[in-house]
């Protein structure tokens, strides 16, 4: 991912969780930010309420200030 490119980072397990605080550039710091939001914060706790997640993914990508034509939803579980 280059600098201009934005991520967020949402987990889910009975509620969604916005891991990233909303879409982020991906400059170098904001990376380590986000690997670190991964490795410390995301952990198995038995549920998979998917639809929380989608929803809180859909609505990041709805309400984006600097819209582009292409968005994409990557989904892990």
């Amino acid at each position: 991912m280059g600098p201009l490119d934005r991520l967020a980072i949402i987990s889910f397990d009975t509620r969604a969780f916005d891991r990233s605080q909303g879409l982020k550039l991906m400059t170098t710091e904001k990376k380590q930010t986000l690997r670190n939001a991964i490795t410390q914060n995301i952990r198995a706790s038995g549920g998979t309420y998917i639809g929380s997640g989608l929803e809180m993914a859909i609505k990041l990508l709805r309400d984006r200030q600097a819209a582009n034509p292409l968005g994409a939803l990557l989904v892990l579980t």
